[in-house]
């Protein structure tokens, strides 16, 4: 079994938790609530924009991925989803979350288009980046990353176990001038479209998990369930592993890599 990095990082963000912040909002720096002397406030400031290039670089780099898809495929790019990256490159938060509703409302319907469940993985990746930098300052996100990869070393793939992990790596991972890694989540290994997304954006480094793979792994979760005997509430947790074990496959396909997990954030479940 290949080498796995147990990666335990300190969770420093609460303290902002119930704050948003706009990374277009204030570029002077005179924010209230940052710490008070003009040069804590220029450094916010110039950590802030920074954050918000990278935003918008992020966002526009998965629309691009979204029409790529849809061009493939010949067809025309989900309605609705340039509107979405478009308000998470501009950081309007509110539309973002109102415009991600919608999207996950006409993915859910029975006549869904294959556009539509083909933008679902760049779509919520984006999600996941938004949703996590709202309410964090840049300086925390920043520093936050740098210490997840100190920590994890020399591995070269990460298994987010945490969504808001999953959006500040992925960020940082696709925003930096260093090699990239692979960053994946186990959440949404259960959906085809996101294992052959993973190809998309990391094109021969990885052995990616098959629709037979997804399968296995849900009957042999959904067949202990059953045997288990303990209820309905047993049955539900025996379910819930299936991201877990399709993690645990994944990393087993991929000798070559080094994969480090994220068990530092309260909640967060180990492989």
């Amino acid at each position: 079994e290949p080498p796995v990095a147990a990666v335990k990082i300190e969770d420093s963000r609460e303290a902002d938790r119930p704050r948003r912040f706009d990374a277009a909002a204030d570029p002077s720096g005179t924010d209230g609530n940052l710490p008070g002397g003009t040069a804590e406030n220029v450094r916010a400031a110039r950590a802030q924009a920074d954050l918000a290039v990278k935003i918008a670089s992020f966002a526009a780099d998965r629309r691009a991925l979204v029409h790529r898809i849809a061009k493939a495929r010949g067809l025309a790019p989900p309605p609705g989803t340039d509107e979405f990256f478009a308000a998470v490159a501009a950081s309007r938060w509110e539309e973002v979350d109102v415009r991600l509703v919608s999207f996950l409302r006409q993915t859910e319907e029975a006549e869904a288009s294959d556009a539509l469940r083909s933008a679902l993985a760049p779509v919520f990746e984006t999600y996941c980046v938004a949703d996590a930098v709202q309410s964090r300052s840049a300086e925390q996100i920043f520093a936050y990353g740098q210490r997840v990869m100190q920590a994890a070393g020399p591995a070269n793939a990460y298994v987010c176990n945490d969504v808001t992990d999953y959006g500040i790596l992925s960020l940082l991972n696709a925003t930096t001038g260093a090699g990239q890694k692979i960053v994946v989540s186990p959440i949404l290994l259960t959906d085809p479209t996101y294992t052959a997304y993973l190809q998309l954006l990391y094109p021969g480094k990885m052995a990616n998990l098959s629709v037979q793979d997804i399968s296995r792994a849900r009957q042999a979760c959904t067949m202990g369930a059953a045997l288990s005997g303990e209820g309905a509430d047993r049955a539900a947790g025996m379910r819930e592993k299936v991201p877990q074990e399709l993690a645990r496959t994944l990393v087993n396909m991929n000798p070559q890599l080094t994969f480090a997990r994220r068990i530092g954030l309260p909640g967060s479940t180990r492989i």
